[in-house]
């Protein structure tokens, strides 16, 4: 046979591969490849196929072999570098696919795949810089590819920008309309917003297109789940587990499925799936922790003991982790029996780990079990002195402490602060839930101004606080006075929630908590770096062990901080505030490259842009300015400012702490015209009343009339005379207030004849900032008790003031006002709100 015949043969028999592999027709892809190479094993194309093939089989070993076989033969033919690539991804060997990704764009840079790949990487390690450039490099180079639109999709999903995430969804189904990713990513968004009916038809779709993809089938069951259709659910997620009986994510949802139904033993084998599977998933982690704990409360938790120690996972690794999370329960009463169960795991774990020569899981299994001998041997130590020191005041103590189970329920208490400051946690709350959360939003978290809360004979009534706007996946807060963490956190927000503060001014009731939050930042880092919690997985310092393949106890304090100042889960905060400000905490404030915080000096007219820097589209564009506030802080009386808070159809004039007098009324009359196509809400802080205003009603000259520090009554008037704003939101009210905050709110309403809306604002007011509604009450429902909650227009709200906290609350005013004052008045008494 002549060599032109042989590589004719060979390209045919290659060409048939490629026809059977693009048919999912894997053995026979596999049987024409092999004859091309017996053909001419010298030719790097049907090698590269077979590498193909078997990364779709998921078989890596032996893709890795074909692909290298291929550059070996060719080592600037690109494909192989860009197999190897998708192989090393799905190993989460990241730096390795990196690297192969790079080498097949050094070798032809308008190659899209691995552009695409590098996006998926980037993407998935949330470094969305580099996931937009990669994805946007692939869409120049042909706009017409589906991938690296689903790609864009799913960044945006990530970060909570749902409309551009569909706008990307649809642009890759338009392009392909049988792809079945983007939509599921059409599915997974609509379901983030509580738009089910919408979720299931996409998620229906991709189920048409391939049956046999399990996501879509899990995200049908999670909004089963979500509706209550538990039977529908459990019938998905088994449909999930069929195509994949290694998917971690139906698995958790069975578990949720089976705890509302109460069927703890099934809950409890289903999260043990999860994790057993993917240990390194938190959420079936993080479930299995709070039925613990709702189990021991209802005095379950000895039963399901034995339950908890059967485990036998496919993931050898999860083992060590799974051992760490029972230990640190310790099982409660510790029982040896018990510990010695946990201590095989440790032992099989380190086997496992020596027979793969993994030095870092070796190490960590062994710290483990070390922490585990210390308990066996405490307890051992305690038998024996019980036998010989029963009447000691020591032996007394600890043995009561032990029986009382306070050092149980302190750990409980414990472990309940710590999700705040855990970067993976996820808040639930069924007893008020809320449909279509807004991706863009101001919060009000203050209640009461100045030194009360200071004071205060009530600490749940006498509440000071803040603001909190959230951006997308930006987290902004305004003034964080006394109070504001607690009332940030009962709100349902976390610590990872923050990325920038603007303070107004210098005075405690604008900036109290703002110590609490450096403390708070420093803590937070610090877990990502290292912890002393052992199921922790995603330290910097375990990453480092994992990845150099050296023992725990060998990564040094130098390595770790060295990664931590280039690894993208650093958190750092931008502070803006005046010179004032930053004069009173100057002692407070370190200003070195390794800080996690950055100072910006503000005065009036600094601009802050925040608008979206990866497109040139300007429908969201979002800055915040500062204006002029009259207002004598601790340190200066030419410092204090207030904020514009501005998108394109929409601003918030925040005055901060002003008094009113002729140049801040100039001010706001600029402002207006300015803001002539914006919807303008006024966010007034009114103080409380002076003995000066009352000399308006007996001809008291105007120098002598208006509350100097604040706006006071006569100040907000005017304001609203001179910007006449949409609505005008009524804050820092003085205590003195307590029960009247709706009657003045209705007083200034009926004194402008309707035409703009005031709203006395309080703790849990939140404002939808794109399609200006409010967030109220819907329903209200007494067998159980519980609240309903969606986002109306603003003329159909209504405030209700507590008579005993004091505490507003906002509800549609087409609900009968008895059943809300009874519903919020037993939800308030069960301390639920």
């Amino acid at each position: 046979m002549e060599v032109e015949d042989i590589v004719l043969s060979v390209k045919e028999w290659n060409r048939k591969g490629n026809v059977c592999n693009s048919q999912k027709d894997y053995d026979k892809a596999i049987e024409c490849y092999n004859k091309a190479i017996q053909i001419n094993e010298n030719h790097e194309y049907p090698w590269n196929g077979l590498g193909n093939v078997y990364n779709s089989l998921k078989d890596y070993d032996k893709a890795i072999e074909c692909y290298n076989k291929a550059i070996q033969i060719n080592e600037n033919y690109k494909n192989p570098w860009n197999g190897l690539g998708i192989v090393y991804n799905s190993l989460k060997d990241y730096d390795k696919a990196i690297e192969c990704y790079n080498k097949a764009i050094q070798i032809n840079e308008n190659f899209i795949n691995p552009w695409n790949g590098l996006g998926n990487i980037y993407s998935s390690q949330n470094d969305y810089d580099k996931a937009f450039e990669c994805y946007n490099k692939a869409i120049q180079i042909d706009e017409n590819q589906e991938n690296p639109w689903n790609g864009l999709g799913n960044v945006y999903s990530f970060q909570k920008d749902y409309d551009k995430a569909i706008e990307c969804y649809n642009k890759a189904i338009q392009i392909n309309e049988i792809f079945e990713n983007p939509w599921n990513g059409l599915g997974n968004v609509y379901s983030f917003q509580k738009d089910y009916d919408k979720a299931i038809e996409c998620y229906n779709k991709a189920i048409q297109i391939n049956e046999n993809q399990e996501s879509p089938w899990n995200g049908l069951g999670n909004i089963y789940y979500f509706q209550k259709y538990y039977d529908k659910a459990i019938k998905c997620y088994n449909k999930a587990i069929q195509i994949n009986k290694n998917y971690e994510l139906p698995w958790n949802g069975f578990g949720r499925v089976y705890e509302k139904q109460k069927d703890y033993n099934k809950a409890i084998e289903c999260y043990k799936n999860s994790f057993a599977i993917n240990p390194n998933y938190r959420s079936p982690y993080n479930n299995l922790t709070n039925l613990c704990e709702k189990l021991e409360k209802e005095k379950n938790f000895t039963y399901n003991i034995e339950k908890l120690l059967e485990f036998n996972p496919s993931n050898q690794e999860a083992y060590r982790i799974y051992g760490n999370f029972l230990m640190e329960w310790k099982l409660l009463n510790e029982s040896p029996k018990s510990l010695n169960k946990i201590r095989s795991f440790f032992e099989t774990s380190i086997r496992y780990y020596e027979s793969v020569k993994d030095n870092s899981g070796i190490s960590l299994s062994r710290i483990s079990l070390e922490k585990l001998e210390s308990l066996l041997n405490d307890l051992n130590d305690n038998e024996t002195k019980q036998k010989n020191d029963i009447n000691s005041p020591m032996h007394k103590v600890m043995y009561a402490i032990k029986e009382s189970k306070i050092r149980d329920k302190s750990n409980i208490t414990k472990r309940s602060f710590l999700p705040f400051i855990n970067a993976n946690f996820e808040y639930k709350d069924d007893l008020t839930t809320v449909e279509n959360e807004p991706q863009v939003y101001f919060e009000v978290l203050r209640r009461w101004n100045s030194y009360t809360p200071i004071i205060a004979d009530n600490y749940e009534v006498s509440k000071g606080g803040g603001y909190f706007i959230k951006y997308r996946d930006k987290g902004i807060i305004i003034d964080p006075g006394f109070n504001f963490i607690d009332n940030f956190k009962n709100a349902g927000h976390f610590f990872k929630d923050i990325d920038m503060i603007f303070i107004s001014h210098a005075h405690n009731d604008h900036m109290a908590d703002l110590e609490s939050i450096l403390t708070l930042l420093h803590k937070y880092n610090d877990e990502i770096k290292e912890s002393d919690d052992l199921s922790k997985e995603d330290t910097i310092k375990k990453e480092i062990s994992k990845r150099d393949n050296i023992s725990y106890n060998e990564v040094t304090a130098e390595n770790i901080e060295k990664e931590f100042l280039k690894s993208n889960r650093r958190k750092i905060i931008e502070f803006y505030m005046p010179l004032s400000v930053f004069k009173f905490y100057s002692g407070l404030f370190e200003l070195t490259a390794k800080t996690n915080y950055r100072i910006h000096i503000i005065e009036d007219g600094s601009i802050c842009s925040l608008g979206d820097k990866y497109t040139t589209d300007t429908r969201d564009s979002f800055r915040i300015r500062t204006i002029r506030a009259k207002h004598r802080d601790m340190i200066s009386d030419i410092c204090a400012i207030g904020l514009s808070i501005e998108f394109k159809n929409l601003v918030i004039l925040y005055t901060g702490d002003t008094g009113w007098d002729e140049n801040i009324g100039v001010q706001y009359s600029e402002l207006k015209a300015s803001y002539q196509e914006k919807n303008v809400i006024l966010l007034a802080h009114i103080g409380g009343f002076k003995d000066c205003e009352d000399n308006y009603l007996t001809g008291g000259k105007d120098s002598d009339i208006f509350y100097k520090n604040h706006l006071g009554r006569l100040g907000l008037v005017k304001l609203n005379e001179e910007l006449k704003p949409d609505m005008c939101l009524i804050s820092e009210f003085g205590e003195e207030f307590k029960g009247n905050r709706t009657d003045l709110a209705a007083i200034f309403q009926e004194a402008f004849e309707n035409k703009i809306l005031f709203f006395p604002v309080d703790i849990g007011f939140r404002l939808d900032m794109n399609n200006r509604k409010i967030k109220c009450i819907q329903n209200a429902e007494e067998n159980p008790y519980s609240l309903k909650y969606s986002y109306k227009d603003p003329c159909d709200v209504r405030a209700y003031e507590h008579k005993k906290n004091y505490s507003l609350h906002y509800y549609d005013r087409n609900l009968d006002s008895r059943l809300i004052t009874a519903v919020v008045s037993e939800l308030v008494s069960q301390n639920k709100l």
